[in-house]
């Protein structure tokens, strides 16, 4: 976390108010200086599952903060939540309950490491193949960087990563933002896996990075995904 007090609150109480109660939530404060850690101090005094790491000097960029807490970690999932984010309250217990087709992931960097190692493990221990996971990044430095960390990890075939530039999104609500511009690959995504799969039925996707797990994908792609998802 980074100066981020105005929605921390939130974001804890997202992690903390899972369905799935055994967790353990490390928290990293890289540097903040507004009221960020009085928040996390303040929750720890309630809530004996936060770890707390502070780094006097903020590193300047997400991989370390995300390193340091890989370092820690002794859960049997490992999951990253943005400090200005929050999940939904089933958000644990779906990713350890369900089989998925398709992962998709809006930002990438070590989180896609752990991520194609986690689905592979699964799969393996479910005697079933491994969910396709498409990680899309609009930083060419964290395209190249990713690309690199997945080779070294004998994973650059585990995953589709994608560099697709912002553009602009018009959302439901006619709000424009600066978003992937990845409608071209999900629209042939869903058509690969209509193809696979006409009737649908049994088709999952988890959407990483905005905390919706959104059934059937392909046929009919709910707009609950607060992304272009809902455009497939």
């Amino acid at each position: 976390m980074f100066n981020t007090g105005k929605y921390l609150e939130q974001c804890l109480q997202s992690i903390l108010n899972q369905t799935e109660a055994s967790l353990e939530v490390i928290v990293i404060n890289d540097g903040s200086s507004d009221n960020s850690l009085d928040i996390i101090q303040r929750t720890m005094l309630q809530d004996k599952r936060v770890v707390l790491i502070t780094n006097n000097n903020p590193s300047g960029n997400p991989g370390t903060p995300r390193n340091q807490g890989i370092a820690i970690a002794k859960g049997k999932y490992l999951g990253f939540v943005d400090s200005d984010d929050w999940i939904d309250p089933d958000y644990i217990k779906l990713i350890d309950l369900n089989t998925y087709d398709l992962v998709v992931e809006f930002g990438s960097g070590i989180s896609t490491v752990v991520m194609a190692k986690a689905l592979l493990q699964q799969a393996e221990k479910r005697q079933q193949t491994a969910a396709k996971l498409v990680s899309f990044e609009h930083l060419d430095d964290y395209y190249k960087k990713t690309a690199e960390q997945l080779a070294n990890a004998g994973l650059d075939n585990a995953v589709q990563l994608e560099l697709t530039p912002l553009a602009p999104y018009k959302a439901p609500d006619n709000t424009t933002y600066s978003y992937y511009d990845c409608r071209g690959i999900l629209k042939k995504l869903g058509a690969e896996f209509t193809g696979v799969y006409p009737e649908a039925e049994h088709q999952r996707c988890w959407v990483h990075k905005t905390a919706n797990v959104l059934d059937k994908l392909p046929k009919s792609v709910q707009p609950s995904a607060k992304s272009l998802i809902h455009d497939i």
